[in-house]
């Protein structure tokens, strides 16, 4: 693909180097992260000094379309403690399974990540992180990626007497607290939940917590 861009610039303004270099940075990257990992650009200058202009002259070169050849997730309990392999599986095949084999876009491997940490915030996990690895295999046009999740302790939330909020909304309402909420004092949560309630126009309401 062959793109050509033209700009007019009065005496008094001046051409930076430096920023349209910039720009065709931008302008790769985001052909990467698409899948064009193989995308570069090259230019040259067409100069009228009676007119006082500069013309851009910029051949870019996409390359192929990269697809995911494998996708793997590997969970990482900082405590050392054991994760159901069954429930990791669940999130593989919930959220990534689907892409194996597919175009390789890094803006649907974000979404999908933001997705899965939004699962485990819910699920009652603390001290998320996750890093994604990538292995481009320029020849086959393929990348391999996996993600590594390190999560710290699961707090799990048993909700008795709720006849207004299911415990799947009382659980998720808590989620917003973030992956910190293992560091939430309890009764600052059971205050938080007894608020909703209030919105509601539940006003006598009485909510304990235990340990």
């Amino acid at each position: 693909m062959t793109g050509v861009q033209t700009c007019a610039l009065p005496i008094c303004d001046q051409f930076l180097l430096e920023n349209h270099k910039a720009s065709l940075h931008d302008m790769v990257n985001s052909l990467k992260k698409k899948g064009r990992c193989l995308a570069n650009i090259t230019d040259h200058f067409s100069y009228n000094n009676k007119n006082k202009s500069i013309k851009v002259h910029a051949v870019i070169n996409k390359g192929h379309r990269f697809k995911v050849s494998t996708l793997e997730m590997k969970f990482i309990n900082k405590s050392g403690n054991f994760i159901d392999e069954n429930y990791t599986k669940s999130l593989y095949k919930k959220y990534f399974s689907s892409l194996v084999r597919k175009k390789y876009d890094e803006n649907v491997l974000a979404l999908r990540t933001k997705f899965l940490r939004t699962q485990l915030i819910e699920d009652g996990f603390s001290d998320i992180a996750i890093e994604l690895k990538e292995d481009i295999d320029e020849i086959n046009c393929k990348v391999a990626v996996q993600f590594i999740c390190t999560v710290g302790d699961q707090h799990t939330s048993i909700f008795i007497g709720n006849y207004f909020f299911s415990s799947h909304e009382l659980q998720k309402r808590m989620s917003a607290f973030g992956d910190s909420i293992g560091l939430v004092p309890v009764t600052l949560l059971a205050q938080d939940l007894k608020n909703e309630y209030l919105k509601k126009g539940f006003f006598e309401v009485e909510i304990r917590s235990e340990e």
